[in-house]
């Protein structure tokens, strides 16, 4: 990652005088004000219900208290940067937005959750010069902050960030479950994934800022080559404002995977061998969340028709 995680953790140490508890309870303490930002955005914006339903689902609880994770930190960075932007995307970029688009920089350089947010904004511009702008001014910020470390560092950087991933660990979830055969035959699952992200966002050029980002929170995850249990806090904003069947279905079955699975809290001591299974619906559920946005009335027909066909099945039966 960038060096903004880092620097927080020193400064968190040199806070708790190098003593490894305090230190701890430091961590918690700022990961769990990040969460309050997050729900205080969600409160203001959207009502206490989402925003009570992002900060008590136990997908982030355990995230930030267990795990000390911080990826909800480059999202509350990226909530800040979208609501200072703000929804006018006719007029010329201002001060106001150049800076908001250095914060999205920030987000980048704490953690490149949001690599391909700039493009979701960038469709939303007038002009091929501001187009450029919003999607220049972020990576630019984003480069930048490895500058100081690159003459001691460039191999690492290299290696550990612009060349890193984790496909090879992890199964293709969305890429195995939805992606026809023979189209895995002419695309990888990183492509799939890229592809997808870049359609979502001509699909959401209309929306807000704000909602487009929520969105984007949950496709990033959704169309994933690569998912461990850490990232599954990162849809739950999404998760909390667009609620619905799918997306309750999600918190509830990801908060269940996180705290039974061995990298979780390990809640069964050994007798759950591993969480593919649970993963594999958390996934689903996630991705008919999003459908749910775009796809209502034909879901609901297929909802319709499955509790149907059940029904008669169950009538034939008795």
């Amino acid at each position: 990652y960038g060096p903004v995680w880092f620097n927080i953790l020193n400064w968190l140490d040199w806070l708790a005088g190098h003593d490894v508890y305090r230190f701890r309870h430091l961590l918690v303490a700022f990961l769990s004000a990040v969460d309050v930002g997050i729900f205080w955005v969600l409160w203001r914006r959207f009502g206490r219900l989402p925003a009570a339903i992002f900060f008590l689902n136990p997908a982030s609880i355990i995230i930030t208290g267990v795990h000390n994770q911080f990826d909800n930190f480059a999202i509350l960075l990226g909530l800040w940067a979208v609501i200072w932007f703000g929804d006018d995307f006719t007029r010329p970029l201002t001060t106001k937005k150049i800076a908001a688009l250095v914060l999205i920089g920030v987000s980048l350089m704490t953690k490149h959750i949001l690599f391909l947010f700039p493009f979701w904004l960038a469709v939303k511009q007038e002009g091929l010069g501001r187009k450029l702008v919003v999607m220049l001014v972020p990576s630019a910020c984003f480069l930048l902050g490895f500058a100081p470390y690159w003459a001691g560092g460039a191999v690492g950087i290299e290696h550990n960030v612009f060349l890193y991933s984790s496909t090879s660990q992890t199964t293709h979830y969305f890429y195995s479950l939805f992606v026809p055969d023979i189209l895995q035959l002419c695309f990888s699952a990183t492509l799939i994934w890229i592809l997808l992200l870049a359609t979502f966002g001509f699909v959401c050029r209309r929306e807000t800022g704000l909602r487009s980002l929520l969105v984007y929170l949950a496709a990033t995850v959704a169309f994933s080559p690569a998912i461990t249990n850490q990232y599954l806090v990162i849809p739950a904003a999404f998760a909390a404002v667009y609620f619905n069947l799918f997306t309750a279905a999600y918190l509830l079955i990801a908060g269940t995977e996180i705290a039974i699975s061995p990298s979780g809290l390990n809640l069964l001591s050994g007798k759950y061998a591993d969480g593919t299974n649970l993963m594999d619906l958390v996934l689903v559920s996630l991705v008919f969340g999003l459908a749910w946005l775009w796809c209502r009335p034909f879901l609901l027909k297929c909802l319709q028709r499955s509790l149907l066909e059940v029904r008669t099945q169950l009538k034939r039966d008795g």
